[in-house]
C-alpha cells in the first residue's frame, strides 16, 4: 500500500515511521525535483529533503510573544520573494520594516540534537486567508540557507538563483517545491513548520550571519497575508559525562567506565546541581542542564580517595546562545593505588674470594607515580640514591653491584634489600616491599674441544672430533647436559652422555659434506647444568679448516671459416676459475699434441695463461675439422686435490663469395633519367650460411643498401635498378662497390663494378650577316646565316628555319647557297655551316632564325630543338622611304603640280606664307632668297625663311606622296609650320638643314609605281609660272 506525497509516492511504513518517532528517517534518500505535501491533508508530519528535515509543527507547541523571533517578512499576492538583510531599499517582497526583515546571526539560530546529530532550527509562520478551499494552501518554492559577514548583503541573482559573492551557500531545497497549509496552526505568531539544517553543512563555512532567501506561491499562490521566518526561543542544553580515569592521563580510554552518582554544579545567570546517571543509551556518568541563554561555570564535587585528572582547569566556563547545544563537558578522576614489585638477582653459584654481582630491580606496579623513600641492602646499605625517583607509572628502575665473597662467609650467602615509596606530593599514601637472593659457595666447569683436518677437498665429508671434560672440584654435584650445539653441524647433544661427574671425560665425532669454498670456521657450544642448581655452564670451541675448490677454465678459439690450404691460427686459453693455485700437470692437444710446457705453471687463483700456434689444413680434411685440448690441473703441493677441463674448437671448410654488375645506357641526353640495373649473385657453395648485407654504396647514386634483400642465400641472385638524373656533359664513370658478411661468421666479403656512359650536351650557335640591313620598299637583302655545332656531340638532321612573322623558309644541306659540310650531311662537333639567303621586303621585317637538329648515335631516340640547347637569331631589316630633292620639284612641273594638288590636298603651310596654287609654290622656289622682287634686301629673317621654306615644301610633297619616307625626327606640318612662322633665327635654320638632308635621304630610291610618270624636266615652264612677289 502506498500514500501519496504531492507528485511522488513514499511507503506508508515511512510515513508511519516520521509521525511516530518525529526524526529524520535514518538512511532516506531525499527525491530531487519533487512536490512534498505537508499540509493537513495528510497524515504525514516531516519529511527529508536535500538532506535537511521538514516538520509540521503540532497545535500544541507554545506560542506568544518571548517564543518565537521573527526576521524576514514577504508579502505579495502571486508569487512572494525575498531574504533577510539590513540593506535598503528592499530588493524584492519583503517587507522593509527592520522590526520585520533584518539581518541574524548564526549564533542566535537554536540548536536541535537529535540522537547524536546536531542541527540549526527555522521555524515558517504562514499568515493567509482561510475563508475557503484553496486559499489556505500555498507553495514554498525556493528556500537557500547562506553564511555572510554582512549585515547589508544584497545584490541577490534570480537568473542564478544565488548571490554573485559576499556570501557561500549552505543548504539549498534545489527544484524541489512543499506544499503548506495555512490550517495547520493558524493566527499570527503561531509558527506552522520548521526545517532542521544538519551543523554538519555549516562546517568549514565562515559568516557572522545567515541569511534565508525564500519563495512562496510559484504552484499555490499567496494572497492577502504574509509568511515570516524566524527562530524559536530556547533553552541551552550543556552536557557531559563523568568517567573513572584508571590510568590518570586525562584521556577517557575505551575500557574507562562512566561513574554514576556524582554531582556537577552549574553557577551563573542559574544556579543548580544534579547527579551523573545513565543516558538514554545506558552509558553511565551523563549529566545535563537545560538552562536559558547566557553565561555559566561546570564543576565537580570531588570525593574522598579519588584526584580530578579532567579537565586542567578543574571546571568549564561556557556561554550559551539560544537553543545552543554545548557538550563535552567531561570531567575525569581516578583511585591512587600506589604498589610496588622489588626483585633482587645474582649469581647463584660462587665460591670465597669470587666477585658476586647483584642487581636490584624495582617497578611502579600501582596507578600513581611514586618517590623512592629508601632502599636499604643488607649487604651494601642505603642505596637509595641510585635509583630515578619519582618513578612513573609502569616505569622501572634498577641497580646493580658487586660483592666480593670473604673468608667464612655463610654457605649460602643471604641477601636482602627493602624498599619504602609514597605517591608523588602524597607521603600519606605510601607502600613497601623486599626481595632476598642465596648464592651457592662452590665452582662447577668444564671444557669442551674440537679438531679435523686442516685443508679439504669441496664436496668431502670431514670428520670433526670432539672432547668434553668435566673441571668441577670433586665436592660439586654432577653436570647436567642441556645442549651442544655447533653453528655448521647443528645440535649434537646426541652424540654425549646426559652427565658427566667431576673428572669424567667423553670424547666423539661428527660428520660435515663441506659444499662451499673457502675458510670454514664453525664454533661448537656446550651448555651443562649443575644438579640440583639453577646455574648454567657454557664453554665453547672454534675450528678452522681450508676447503679448496680447484677449477679451471679452458677456452680454444681460432678461426672459423677456412679451406685447404690455409693457416688456421687457434689459441687456447687456461683460466684458474677456483680458489687454490694450480700446477698445470698435462695440456693435451689433438692437433699440436703435448702442449704443457707453453703455459705458466703454478697459476694463481684467477690467474690466466694462452698459447696460439698455427695449423695448416691437409688434403682431405674432414669438414668441419676438429680439434680437441684436455687439461688436467692439481693444488699447489696437493695432487690428491686435483681438477681437469677441455675446449673444442671446429673451423668451417667452405668458401664464401658472391658478384655485382651494373649495367645501363651507353650514351644519354644531359638532363636525363638514366636507370641503371643492378644484379647481386651469391657464388657461395651450397653448405655455406647465407651472406647478410652491410652496404652497397654506389659512388654517384650514394647507398643503395635499401633497394637488395638483407640476405642471400648460397646460389640466389637478386636484380634491382636505381635512377639518377645526369646533369654534367661528358664521360661518366661511375663504381658501385657491395659488402657482405657471412652469418655467423666475422668474414666481410667485397666486389664491385663499374659502368660508363656518355653524357651528350649538344648545343649550337645560330648567326645571320648582311651587307646592308636597309633597302626600299620591294628591294632585297643578301643575308649569310651560319649555324656552328659548339656542343660535344655530332648533330644529323640540321636545318634552320627563318621565320618572317607569317611564312617559313626552312634551309639544310641540300639548299641552294649552302656550304660548309665535308660532305656527310651531318654537323659535327666544331663543323660551321653556311647559307646565302636573300630577302625581298616592302616594309620593317624582323626575321627569326632558329637551328633544328638530332643527336647521332643516342640509342634511337630523336631529340629535336628545343629539348637540346641551341641559340636562336633575329635579324631587321629596315625599308628606307622615297624622296626627292629641291631642285627636282623645282624643275619637274607637271609632276609637282600633281603630287601637290592630289596628295598634298593644294595646301602647305609655311606659317609665315600658306600656298593654295602651283603658281605661288613655283614663286617661292625661283624667288631671290637675298632680294625681294622690287630689289630690296631682304632681312635676315627673311632670308634664312625663304632658304628653310624652299626645303619645307620638298619634304611636305615628299612625305605627302606614295612610297614617301615620313618626316624626320617625328615632325608634322603644322610643326614645321609654328617653327617657320616664329622669329627664332638659328631654329629655322636647323629645320632648314634637317628638312634639306632628309630630302636627299630616299633621293636614289625609285618613285611608287602607283604614282605618274614624272616626266623631264621643264625648268623653263616652271620660272615662267612662278608668281615671284608672293614670296615677299
Amino acid at each position: 500500500m502506498k500514500v501519496t506525497i504531492g507528485r511522488k509516492f513514499v511507503s506508508l511504513v515511512l510515513a508511519l515511521l516520521l509521525i511516530s518517532t518525529g526524526l529524520a528517517p535514518v538512511g532516506l534518500t531525499p527525491i530531487k525535483a519533487a512536490e512534498y505535501d505537508l499540509t493537513t491533508d495528510t497524515s504525514v508530519q516531516q519529511v527529508a529533503i536535500e538532506g535537511a528535515i521538514w516538520t509540521k509543527l503540532a497545535s500544541s507547541d507554545p506560542t506568544g510573544s518571548g517564543i518565537f523571533e521573527s526576521f524576514l517578512r514577504v508579502q505579495k499576492n502571486g508569487v512572494e520573494k525575498g531574504y533577510n538583510t539590513d540593506y535598503r531599499p528592499i530588493q524584492f517582497d519583503e517587507n522593509s520594516s527592520a522590526q520585520f526583515t533584518r539581518s541574524f546571526k548564526l549564533a542566535d539560530v537554536p540548536q536541535v540534537k537529535i540522537g547524536e546529530t546536531i542541527y540549526r532550527e527555522f521555524q515558517l509562520d504562514i499568515n493567509q486567508q482561510s475563508s475557503s478551499d484553496p486559499e489556505w494552501y500555498i507553495s514554498l518554492d525556493k528556500f537557500q540557507v547562506w553564511l555572510t559577514d554582512n549585515p547589508n548583503l544584497h545584490g541577490y541573482d534570480t537568473s542564478t538563483w544565488g548571490f554573485p559573492s559576499g556570501a557561500v551557500k549552505v543548504y539549498d531545497l534545489g527544484d524541489n517545491s512543499i506544499k503548506l497549509d495555512y490550517r495547520t496552526n493558524p493566527g499570527s505568531g503561531k509558527r506552522d513548520y520548521r526545517v532542521l539544517v544538519p551543523e554538519s553543512m555549516f562546517a568549514g563555512k565562515t559568516g557572522e550571519y545567515v541569511v534565508l532567501f525564500t519563495q512562496h506561491g510559484a504552484t499555490y499562490e499567496a494572497n492577502d497575508g504574509y509568511e515570516e521566518w524566524g527562530v524559536a526561543i530556547k533553552n541551552a542544553l550543556i552536557e557531559g559525562y563523568k568517567w573513572n580515569d584508571m590510568n590518570g592521563d586525562g584521556v577517557w580510554d575505551a575500557a574507562e567506565p562512566g561513574l554514576n552518582g556524582w554531582t556537577i554544579n552549574l553557577s551563573g545567570a542559574v544556579s543548580t546541581s544534579t547527579l551523573t546517571h545513565y543516558d538514554d543509551s545506558g552509558k553511565a556518568g551523563y549529566y545535563s542542564f537545560s538552562v536559558a541563554p547566557g553565561s555559566y561555570t561546570v564543576s565537580e564535587v570531588e570525593q574522598a580517595a579519588w584526584m580530578q585528572t579532567y579537565p586542567v582547569d578543574d571546571s568549564y566556563s561556557v556561554t550559551a546562545g539560544n537553543g545552543a547545544v554545548i557538550s563535552g563537558l567531561n570531567f575525569g578522576n581516578m583511585q591512587p593505588l600506589p604498589g610496588i614489585s622489588v626483585t633482587k638477582t645474582g649469581d647463584q653459584l660462587s665460591k670465597v674470594g669470587d666477585e658476586v654481582t647483584y642487581t636490584v630491580e624495582i617497578e611502579n606496579t600501582g596507578n600513581v607515580a611514586l618517590t623512592l623513600d629508601s632502599v636499604i641492602d643488607t649487604l651494601k646499605g642505603d642505596i637509595t640514591s641510585n635509583f630515578t625517583s619519582p618513578l612513573g607509572v609502569g616505569a622501572t628502575a634498577s641497580y646493580s653491584y658487586t660483592y666480593t665473597v670473604p673468608n667464612g662467609a655463610a654457605d649460602p650467602l643471604l641477601n636482602e634489600v627493602a624498599v619504602n615509596a609514597y605517591m608523588v606530593d602524597h607521603p600519606e599514601i605510601a607502600t613497601s616491599g623486599s626481595s632476598s637472593h642465596s648464592v651457592e659457595l662452590f665452582q662447577p666447569s668444564f671444557e669442551i674441544t674440537k679438531s679435523g683436518p686442516s685443508v679439504v677437498m669441496i664436496g668431502s665429508m670431514v670428520t670433526y672430533t670432539y672432547t668434553i671434560k668435566n673441571n668441577s672440584s670433586l665436592d660439586s654435584p654432577k653436570l647436567v647436559l642441556e645442549a651442544i650445539n655447533d653453528d655448521v653441524l647443528g645440535d649434537l647433544s646426541s652424540y654425549a652422555p646426559a652427565n658427566l661427574n667431576p673428572g669424567e671425560e667423553v670424547t666423539f665425532t661428527a660428520e660435515y659434506k663441506v659444499t662451499v669454498a673457502g675458510t670454514l670456521t664453525n664454533v661448537v657450544t656446550a651448555t651443562y647444568g649443575v644438579e640440583g642448581f639453577p646455574n648454567k655452564l657454557v664453554d665453547s670451541a672454534e675450528h678452522t679448516l681450508f676447503v679448496a675448490d680447484p677449477k679451471l677454465k679452458v677456452t680454444k678459439t681460432g678461426d672459423q671459416l677456412s679451406k685447404v690450404g690455409d693457416e688456421v691460427t687457434y689459441t687456447v686459453e687456461i683460466e684458474n676459475t677456483g680458489n687454490v693455485a694450480l700446477t698445470l700437470d698435462s695440456v693435451i692437444d689433438t692437433l699440436k699434441g703435448d702442449i704443457t710446457s707453453n703455459f705458466t705453471s703454478p697459476l694463481g687463483v684467477g690467474a690466466t695463461a694462452s698459447y696460439s700456434y698455427t695449423y695448416t689444413v691437409p688434403n682431405g680434411a674432414a669438414d668441419p675439422l676438429l680439434n680437441e685440448v684436455a687439461v688436467n690441473a692439481y693444488m699447489v703441493d696437493h695432487p690428491e686435490i686435483a681438477t681437469s677441463g677441455s675446449s673444442s674448437h671446429s673451423v668451417e671448410l667452405f668458401q664464401p663469395s658472391f658478384e655485382i654488375t651494373k649495367s645501363g645506357p651507353s650514351v644519354v641526353m644531359i638532363g636525363s633519367m638514366v636507370t641503371y640495373t643492378y644484379t647481386i649473385k651469391n657464388n657461395s657453395s651450397l653448405d655455406s650460411p647465407k651472406l647478410v648485407l652491410e652496404a652497397i654504396n654506389d659512388d654517384v647514386l650514394g647507398d643503395l643498401s635499401s633497394y637488395a634483400p638483407a640476405n642471400l642465400n648460397p646460389g640466389e641472385e637478386v636484380t634491382f635498378t636505381a635512377e639518377y638524373k645526369v646533369t654534367v656533359a661528358g664521360t661518366l664513370t661511375n663504381v658501385v662497390t657491395a659488402t657482405y658478411g657471412v652469418e655467423g661468421f666475422p668474414n666481410k666479403l667485397v666486389d664491385s663494378a663499374e659502368h660508363t656512359l656518355f653524357v651528350a650536351d649538344p648545343n649550337t650557335v645560330v648567326t645571320a650577316t648582311a651587307y646592308t640591313w636597309e633597302t626600299y620598299p620591294g628591294g632585297n637583302v643578301s643575308v649569310t646565316i651560319m649555324e656552328r655545332n659548339t656542343g660535344n656531340i655530332d648533330l644529323e638532321n640540321v636545318r634552320v628555319s627563318v621565320l618572317d612573322g607569317i611564312n617559313t623558309a626552312v634551309l639544310d644541306c641540300h639548299s641552294v647557297g649552302f656550304s660548309g659540310d665535308d660532305g656527310n650531311c651531318i654537323l659535327n662537333k666544331g663543323e660551321t655551316w653556311s647559307w646565302a639567303y636573300q630577302v625581298t621586303v616592302y616594309a620593317d621585317t624582323t626575321y627569326v632564325v632558329t637551328g633544328y637538329g638530332e643527336v647521332v648515335g643516342l640509342e634511337g631516340v630523336v631529340v629535336t630543338y628545343p629539348a637540346y640547347p641551341s641559340e636562336q637569331t633575329t635579324f631587321k631589316v629596315k625599308v628606307v622611304g622615297t624622296t626627292r630633292t629641291q631642285g627636282f620639284w623645282k624643275t619637274h612641273t607637271d609632276f609637282t603640280k600633281y603630287v601637290f594638288e592630289n596628295y598634298a590636298g593644294s595646301y602647305i603651310d609655311l606659317g609665315w606664307k600658306k600656298i593654295t596654287n602651283i603658281e605661288d609654290l613655283m614663286g617661292m622656289f625661283w624667288a631671290d632668297n637675298a632680294k625681294k622682287s622690287d630689289g630690296h634686301k631682304r632681312s635676315q629673317l627673311d632670308q634664312v625663311r625663304m632658304i628653310a621654306s624652299q626645303q619645307a615644301i620638298a619634304a611636305v610633297l615628299n612625305s605627302s606622296m606614295p612610297g614617301g619616307a615620313p618626316l624626320p625626327g617625328g615632325l608634322t606640318p603644322a610643326a614645321i609650320a609654328t617653327i617657320m612662322g616664329g622669329t627664332d633665327v638659328k631654329a629655322i635654320k636647323d629645320l632648314g638643314s634637317t628638312l634639306g638632308s632628309y630630302n636627299e635621304s630616299g633621293d636614289g630610291f625609285a618613285l611608287d609605281p602607283s604614282l605618274l610618270p614624272t616626266g623631264k624636266a621643264t625648268p623653263n615652264f616652271s620660272r615662267q609660272i612662278a608668281n615671284i612677289p608672293f614670296a615677299d
